[in-house]
């Protein structure tokens, strides 16, 4: 018989206090199940009926998976917490050069969020999955992280098909990463044995990038996803191709 919580759920009382379920102690049917629950540093017996689910165990499991892993990247490409304009432009080419290039691990798991933004982080991160929504939002919320004002930007191409990228603010103006484009290019330039990598699709303005996409609406990660209209300070001209790859050449 399946009951309503499940160990390591958080739950919240009828007083408002919160507990973790500790252990499913007896089944007696629905609203009838009794569960040890831990508050603070005491285990209580509680009525199914008493508890009202706060966040399922395994949603915090997985958010704990993702949170360490954007740590590790962070570390690992020694990205500057809340940087000037220059440190915050070498953020974003490092990070959307270690998309492009990484291992992904081939890893699956069947553990899932209510939080659609944490299943699509998990599936990048963990699963080896990609696509230009899940690659968006791990770019905007590993820069979120460092302190950088970044947003998802949902865009129509010329055929008037859905597509997602980044605007990163780099001092007073936003500027164009499309780290799906990127690897896409990329792919096409090993399959004609170019060894050389560099970026080309990073720090655009509206003149070059906007000639293939129109932007239509940004969603914001740090406000859980709440769409915004597209920012009217977007840079005109692209960033120099040099000035970019100056900035990842010791990636």
């Amino acid at each position: 018989m399946k009951t309503k919580f499940e160990v390591g759920d958080i739950v919240e009382l009828k007083t408002k206090e919160r507990g973790t379920v500790k252990s499913i102690e007896m089944v007696f049917g629905e609203g009838n199940n009794l569960y040890l629950v831990t508050i603070g540093e005491n285990d209580l017996m509680y009525s199914e009926s008493l508890l009202t689910l706060v966040e399922k165990g395994n949603n915090l499991k997985q958010s704990q998976n993702v949170d360490d892993e954007v740590e590790k990247i962070i570390k690992e490409l020694s990205l500057v917490v809340n940087p000037n304009k220059e440190e915050a432009l070498k953020n974003a080419c490092k990070i959307q050069k270690y998309m492009v290039l990484r291992e992904v691990p081939l890893t699956l798991s069947d553990v899932k969020s209510s939080d659609s933004q944490i299943n699509e982080m998990f599936d990048e991160l963990e699963n080896g999955r990609e696509d230009y929504i899940t690659n968006s939002y791990v770019f905007s919320c590993i820069l979120s992280r460092v302190g950088m004002t970044v947003c998802n930007v949902g865009l129509k191409d010329e055929n008037d098909e859905f597509y997602m990228a980044n605007l990163v603010l780099l001092g007073n103006e936003y500027y164009y990463f499309d780290s799906s484009l990127e690897k896409e290019i990329y792919e096409e330039e090993k399959e004609e044995n170019i060894e050389e990598f560099s970026l080309c699709c990073a720090g655009l303005g509206k003149k070059s990038y906007e000639s293939f996409f129109t932007p239509v609406v940004t969603f914001s990660f740090q406000n859980q996803g709440k769409k915004g209209l597209v920012p009217k300070n977007i840079a005109l001209e692209d960033i120099s191709m040099e000035k970019i790859n100056e900035k990842v050449s010791s990636i």
